[in-house]
């Protein structure tokens, strides 16, 4: 794990708790019994929708709760039909539950595509990290939740991704940025400071490469 895909994932964290997982049993339980693994595959099969296996939560995965999250919304009239069935009503989760798991998902979910693009050991570079987290935080701002819980979940992650990403003043970052001309069109942040610092790089090369300087460096010794 690479230096910013750890900084998502210390964004991620303290939130797990806005997805409403200690609801979210149905996985894990179905996963356990063979009687109820059984049922769940039966019914896609008599209302022919295409099985789709539950997902669980790994604790040490924080885009693992994503994951889940996003299967169980799929299999969401599937796993009603089968907690129905089993007499297990009471573990059905509500409409305003199943929101809330809705709004988690789609703030959740651009974040975990970050991540996925920051970890292609093939393709990803630092020059990538800005525009990336630029297209996360407008798709974060641009999400409508419907939820009390969705609505805090999506300032309380613009607010940690601001703390975590001050990108604009990490030179490295931002010169990669500026010069990769993929991005010569994104604009971000710190553009007159990247200018200034590339522009006092060039002049730091010529003046230890210029032939006065190289004099003066073998009269002093």
């Amino acid at each position: 794990m690479n230096i910013y895909e750890r900084r998502i994932s210390l964004v991620c964290s303290p939130y797990h708790k806005f997805s409403g997982k200690e609801s979210l049993t149905s996985s894990q339980d179905f996963k356990h019994s063979v009687l109820e693994s059984d049922k769940l595959r039966s019914l896609p099969a008599e209302q022919r929708i295409p099985l789709l296996h539950l997902k669980q939560d790994v604790p040490t995965r924080w885009n693992s709760t994503v994951i889940m999250i996003e299967r169980l919304i799929e299999m969401k009239n599937v796993l009603t039909e089968a907690l129905t069935a089993l007499s297990r009503v009471a573990d059905l989760l509500d409409e305003m539950e199943w929101n809330i798991l809705l709004d988690c998902s789609q703030l959740l979910n651009p974040l975990k595509e970050v991540t996925e693009q920051l970890s292609g050991e093939n393709y990803s570079t630092i020059s990538m990290v800005i525009p990336l987290i630029k297209c996360m935080v407008h798709v974060i701002e641009q999400q409508l939740p419907t939820t009390a819980v969705g609505i805090l979940l999506q300032s309380k992650l613009l607010t940690t991704v601001e703390k975590r990403f001050s990108l604009a003043r990490n030179k490295i970052a931002a010169i990669s940025t500026f010069l990769d001309p993929r991005f010569k069109h994104v604009p971000f942040d710190g553009l007159n400071d990247v200018k200034q610092w590339i522009q006092e790089e060039i002049a730091q090369d010529i003046q230890k490469n210029s032939p006065s300087t190289s004099r003066k460096s073998k009269t002093t010794c």
